[in-house]
């Protein structure tokens, strides 16, 4: 009693000390203070924004309420908290039990062998064999039980990540489990924690001060009360200082001051974005919405894209595509030693498609699917589709010898191996590859091939034709198809592509390989090192660079050592990134620049070296246009360059698509996204994307379109790209594939002579009369009705010296003639080019034109 007596007077006299006072109270609202009230309470208050902190000496020291020990409560507090982690059950370790099974199974085997062992020692006794017979049954079920079992474990239910917002996916047996991230719950993390209700009434509650909680996916949200402020309504004034920062913004904004009537607006950072959905500048509303950066307007990954708190993660590439998911380039399957899987002896033909690749025919003298192919070993090939249908096809002195029959002449090579133009020598127009040589055997011909290549046409070649060295290398053949490299003075590797080079220096080359540092065998890098290199190819080509070993010191930010890559010839040049640690550039160590050249820009502290890195390089052509003969059924892609990045400005790009006499294209564009203004829209005055069916108008794009699919009239189409000087805002990319063309419009006609009757409705249909070389082609023109129309724009046939519509134009003709006013036309070559229009697509029409057409040596005109 007398020890409590004296606390009461400690306390009295202490609170005496600081009596109230109206004049100094803005003075104590700036530093903590013990107030006695007038109720005879004792309020202990500290400053604005500050904390009340109790420290106690000694493990013994305890804080007691109420006569309640509070250490003892936060102790136990502690201990439950624990046990629960401690208690929550993992993910089923698959491989540990994969593990299992599979030793179980070879236990298994053993007693089976000893069974069936045993059956076989034992006298024939009914009753022991219907024993083991029953045992081996036993033995048959559990090993299929197993199997069962075992398959089950194998299989990865994570592979179609089925964990939704961003939860982490823990495969397990016959099922997975999702580690969901804040804010969500459930078996696949769909399910939104509702924070409003879970934490109502705790003293974790969200809202103070009798906010309304508003829940939102993933978070929740507060709407406070007149005279409360902050995302959690614990402010009463709109400060922003004092830590009031957090309170008012949020954790994913800054607040700063500001002349409106809540005295304050929110900056928010990127990925997060004000609650207040209306809210589309700088205001008030603190920043806990999170950012969908995975709205398919704005998708920024290649497939998929999966939303998180701030952030965004790409899924993995499809199939058939490399890169980090955002960016996603196709495999090219083709260029991989094995081929893309095709055959390696003979060498078949691969073909990269987008996301895919395809295998050539076998070569003559083999049979097989393009990926295995197998040698011939009958003396005839005539079910080899080698030579012609009617030519007799058989393998002498191990060379494929085509003989056509009596009275056809040719080589007899394929379809068009035997004519009856007795004036055709076996020789001419031999398939022969790589310089080969035709010569006749007999009554047939065959190829002698030049030294290091073999095949019925000499198109297999050994190890070193074409040879593999570079920069002057001389190639040596080794056995097993192996080769190697005899190289030049100041060059080595396999193929001499290694050049050893110093600091400071521009390397030239289509291809090659740079080390640094230059001699591996010294070991790391020196410290201090400030080094400039310069790769560049020829113009007209860009560079494909290949890291396969990269290390350096690593740092958060990549400050220590680095190595910077710009798009160009200086430190000037577009930043194609900085690189540090042991990570390969850009994920997969592979960047392709969009200029002839590469500047490296490497530099290294006084602290600690790694081994540097290596980099392999080859020149690809620059894809601002091209000229691509396509053959039939053939299919591609083409971007602008530097997709799914934007062009660069000023650009004039030009592809011209041709497929074959009877074929036309189908175009598909997956994306448009032209930075053209509105008021420009209308003349194309910007950025354009123009596409034409031979000379006409299919598309005109001048700002962001996603059109339907184009299908072209004639076998040929032209895209014109055009990038004003101002910004780099444009990109495209589509899809393009052949296909057959109408029936009856167009084709290639090469027998001596033949009709051509026109009675269509397309737009436009193109006719090739191609004859062999040295004669010429005699076209009559039996009966022509077309409609009348001035300048010929509605309806016309155009005849051509040669077989493109850039020949002499030999005549045009448009409305009715009588026979006796269209005199014959006589090519100058062996080539003539009909060219049919029809520019009313819809209006149906009876016959047009009858054409007949004759080969000869030499017409007389």
């Amino acid at each position: 009693m007398q020890i409590k007596s004296l606390k009461c007077s400690f306390l009295l006299v202490f609170c005496l000390q600081f009596p109230p006072s109206d004049a100094s109270r803005d003075n104590l609202e700036k530093r903590a203070h013990l107030v006695r009230q007038s109720n005879d309470n004792l309020l202990l208050e500290p400053a604005w924004d500050r904390n009340v902190s109790l420290r106690l000496m000694g493990e013994s020291a305890t804080v007691t309420i109420n006569d309640v020990d509070m250490m003892t409560v936060l102790r136990r507090r502690q201990r439950i908290i624990a046990d629960r982690q401690a208690a929550r059950r993992e993910p089923l370790q698959v491989e540990a039990v994969r593990d299992m099974f599979q030793d179980v199974e070879r236990k298994m085997t053993r007693i089976q062998r000893r069974i069936f062992s045993a059956r076989n020692s034992t006298k024939r006794s009914g009753l022991n064999q219907r024993i083991l017979r029953w045992q081996l049954q036993r033995v048959e079920r559990v090993r299929g039980i197993l199997q069962t079992l075992e398959g089950n474990l194998a299989r990865n239910e994570c592979l179609s990540d089925p964990c939704k917002n961003g939860g982490t996916c823990h495969d397990a047996y016959k099922g997975f489990q999702c580690e969901c991230p804040a804010g969500w719950q459930g078996e696949s993390c769909e399910d939104d924690v509702n924070e409003c209700f879970t934490l109502a009434g705790t003293d974790l509650d969200g809202c103070l001060n009798h906010g309304q909680c508003i829940n939102t996916p993933g978070s929740y949200r507060c709407v406070c009360r007149n005279g409360f402020t902050g995302t959690h309504c614990r402010l009463r004034h709109n400060n922003c200082l004092f830590g009031g920062s957090r309170e008012l913004c949020g954790e994913h904004g800054t607040c700063i001051q500001a002349a409106n009537s809540a005295g304050y607006v929110c900056i928010c950072d990127q990925g997060w974005t004000w609650a207040d959905a209306n809210v589309t500048t700088a205001s008030p509303s603190a920043c806990s919405r999170d950012v969908d950066e995975c709205e398919p307007r704005v998708n920024p990954c290649h497939a998929e894209c999966i939303n998180l708190p701030g952030s965004f993660r790409c899924g993995a590439c499809p199939t058939g595509y490399t890169g980090d998911g955002r960016f996603c380039r196709d495999i090219d399957e083709c260029a991989t030693e094995d081929n893309g899987g095709c055959s390696l002896q003979p060498r078949v033909t691969c073909t990269n498609t987008e996301g895919s690749h395809r295998c050539g025919r076998c070569p003559a003298g083999w049979t097989g699917d393009g990926r295995t192919c197998t040698a011939s070993d009958s003396n005839s090939c005539n079910n080899e589709g080698i030579c012609h249908p009617l030519a007799k096809c058989e393998y002498v002195s191990d060379m494929v010898v085509c003989t056509c029959p009596l009275g056809s002449f040719g080589h007899g090579y394929g379809v068009d191996g035997c004519t009856a133009d007795s004036s055709r020598l076996p020789c001419d127009q031999h398939p022969c590859q790589n310089n080969g040589t035709c010569v006749q055997n007999g009554r047939g011909t065959t190829c002698i091939c030049q030294p290091g290549y073999t095949g019925v046409v000499c198109s297999s070649s050994d190890a070193c034709h074409p040879s593999p060295c570079l920069n002057g290398g001389t190639c040596r053949l080794l056995p097993d198809a192996k080769y190697q490299c005899v190289c030049p003075h100041g060059y080595t590797g396999t193929t001499c592509s290694h050049q050893r080079f110093f600091c400071g220096v521009t390397i030239r080359g289509q291809s090659g390989q740079l080390h640094y540092p230059p001699n591996t065998a010294d070991g790391n890098y020196q410290a201090d090192e400030r080094c400039p290199i310069i790769i560049r190819t020829n113009r007209n080509l860009v560079l494909n660079l290949t890291f396969t070993q990269f290390e350096l010191q690593d740092s958060a930010d990549c400050s220590a050592d680095f190595l910077q890559l710009h798009d160009g010839n200086s430190l000037t040049s577009r930043l194609i990134g900085r690189f540090c640690g042991s990570r390969l550039p850009m994920t997969n160590g592979s960047v392709i620049t969009t200029q002839e050249q590469v500047f490296f820009w490497f530099r290294s502290d006084n602290e600690t070296q790694g081994k540097g890195f290596h980099v392999i390089w080859n020149s690809l052509p620059f894809s601002c246009g091209e000229t691509i003969s396509l053959t039939s059924t053939q299919t591609g892609v083409v971007r602008s360059p530097g997709y799914p990045g934007q062009a660069r400005p000023e650009l004039d790009c030009r592809w011209e698509l041709t497929a074959p006499f009877g074929y036309r294209l189908v175009l598909r564009f997956y994306d448009i996204s032209l930075g053209s203004s509105e008021s420009s829209a209308g003349n194309c005055s910007q950025d354009s994307l123009i596409v034409y069916d031979s000379d006409r108008q299919l598309l005109r794009a001048c700002q962001s379109i996603q059109p339907l699919p184009l299908y072209s009239s004639s076998n040929s189409l032209r895209l014109d790209f055009h990038t004003d000087a101002i910004r780099s805002d444009s990109s495209f990319q589509m899809h393009y594939e052949v296909v057959p063309g109408q029936p009856g419009c167009g084709g290639v006609y090469t027998e001596p002579r033949g009709r051509i009757s026109g009675y269509m409705n397309y737009e436009v249909c193109l006719y090739l009369i191609e004859q062999p070389r040295g004669t010429q082609v005699k076209l009559v023109i039996d009966r022509v009705i077309l409609l009348e129309s001035l300048s010929c724009h509605y309806l016309s046939i155009e005849i051509f010296d040669g077989r493109s519509t850039d020949a002499p134009l030999l005549r045009r003709i448009c409305g009715s003639h009588e026979e006796s006013e269209l005199e014959p036309i006589i090519s100058t070559g062996n080539v003539i080019l009909v060219r049919y229009e029809y520019g009313l697509s819809g209006v149906s029409l009876t016959k047009s034109f009858d054409l007949t057409y004759t080969r000869g040596k030499a017409f007389k005109a």
